[in-house]
């Protein structure tokens, strides 16, 4: 079976060219501003959360919405709680307020998707109240991860979490658990001055020890402290070393709310150049 046929086979569709030359996979193509009507020797596949766009040349993937037993089961997932999961999809249901506090105005309909659910899911295991939780889903799926990035910066101080997201979204192929574990060691430099000061008066104190004497890495407790709050953020591509990505949208926000500054930005990619010249050393 050649690239064309399994192409077929798997998209359960046909595609035009004889000869597949190059193939493109766009996500989210009604976001994009090129006419690719011109590109007539590319194979392009699309795929677009919105029913109604004006492309005709791509060939597309539908995302199917997730089903109510879907939501349901993902939700007792992340909430580790069954009536809580319920809880929420009620108030889901329910006339969506008009304020929740500064976050942007959302759709009169919810909208699910997996991040947003993981990210609900979540906030109502860690104590947000299960009316907030139910509704955050009318909102965009970047001000739900901002949320939950808000709530994280008051978390135990704040500085492990966000100084974890921050070296995944400078470091975009993703690092590994041991690298990630040997970064946070020394916790009174995880975060750049202009963004400690927010945290000088809250009463958590940096852990000094470490772990390991040759290669101090943070104490395993703390890290599995980590791996619990932002797990439903990490995504996994080998589990052999727990290696973790973060999705985009979470890249986005963790730009926007600490890496905007050139200083805070170069701050995490000394730390990051430090670490991986010691490295090479060893």
């Amino acid at each position: 079976m050649n690239i064309r046929q399994e192409l077929e086979r798997k998209l359960g569709m046909e595609i035009d060219e004889p000869k597949i030359r190059h193939l493109i996979l766009i996500d989210d193509i009604h976001n994009l501003s090129t006419d690719l009507s011109s590109y007539t020797h590319l194979t392009i596949i699309g795929t677009s959360r919105k029913k109604k766009i004006s492309l005709s040349n791509p060939q597309f993937i539908e995302i199917p919405s997730q089903e109510p037993e879907n939501i349901q089961e993902l939700l007792s997932k992340f909430t580790s709680s069954e009536s809580k999961a319920t809880n929420i999809l009620r108030f889901a249901r329910e006339r969506r307020r008009k304020s929740l506090g500064s976050i942007e105005e959302g759709s009169n309909e919810p909208n699910w998707n997996d991040l947003k659910i993981r990210i609900i899911g979540t906030m109502g295991k860690f104590g947000s109240s299960e009316q907030k939780c139910g509704q955050l889903i009318y909102y965009k799926t970047l001000s739900v991860v901002e949320a939950d990035v808000c709530l994280m910066e008051s978390d135990s101080r704040g500085h492990l979490l966000i100084a974890v997201l921050c070296f995944l979204t400078i470091q975009q192929n993703g690092l590994n658990e041991i690298d990630l574990r040997r970064l946070l060691a020394d916790e009174h430099a995880l975060l750049p001055m202009g963004i400690r000061r927010n945290y000088r008066n809250l009463p958590f104190d940096y852990c000094a020890e470490c772990y390991g004497h040759t290669n101090p890495q943070i104490l395993p407790i703390r890290w599995y402290y980590i791996i619990n709050r932002i797990g439903h953020l990490l995504i996994a591509i080998d589990s052999d070393d727990n290696h973790f990505l973060i999705p985009a949208a979470c890249q986005r926000i963790i730009r926007k709310k600490f890496l905007t500054k050139p200083v805070h930005l170069e701050h995490f990619q000394k730390l990051l150049t430090s670490f991986y010249s010691t490295k090479e050393k060893l």
